[in-house]
């Protein structure tokens, strides 16, 4: 179990960022990038954003900073990132008819691969972090003494 510095309200507030279901999908070695995109915003984003336990939908553009890429994400031009309710939304979207169509949708374009992975997400922000350290109650120094 995550543990904050060992304050129940710190840990409380935590937990409601720990909860973001996701697929991530690298999109690799595509000829038309823009082809795509075009493809997957006009078609098959409506789907997903229609599919039972979908709260959103991310596309990121990619492009090489560093001058060593290792092998495996060589040619990874996109990144798709649909989020879920829960585990169990997924679960449901997998396993459905409409979730294999949209699965055979996104995979079947002409060119590049599509690689995709399951996540379960963690988001820290500055806000965030201010917002819990408010709710938090300093130790006392008897309470320092006991841990």
């Amino acid at each position: 179990m995550f543990s904050l510095c060992g304050h129940d309200a710190i840990n409380s507030a935590w937990k409601e960022l720990f909860n973001v279901v996701k697929t991530i999908s690298f999109v690799t070695n595509l000829e038309d990038i823009e082809d795509f995109e075009k493809h997957f915003c006009e078609n098959v984003c409506p789907l997903i954003l229609q599919t039972y336990g979908v709260v959103g939908v991310r596309v990121t553009s990619l492009f090489q900073m560093s001058l060593k890429i290792a092998q495996p994400v060589k040619g990874v031009q996109l990144m798709v990132e649909v989020y879920y309710e829960s585990m169990e939304a997924l679960n449901r979207t997998i396993n459905s008819n409409e979730g294999q169509q949209l699965f055979e949708l996104v995979t079947h374009f002409k060119t590049g691969q599509i690689s995709i992975f399951v996540g379960k997400e963690k988001n820290f922000y500055p806000s965030d972090l201010n917002r819990i350290n408010a709710d938090a109650k300093p130790r006392t120094d008897e309470e320092r003494k006991d841990k």
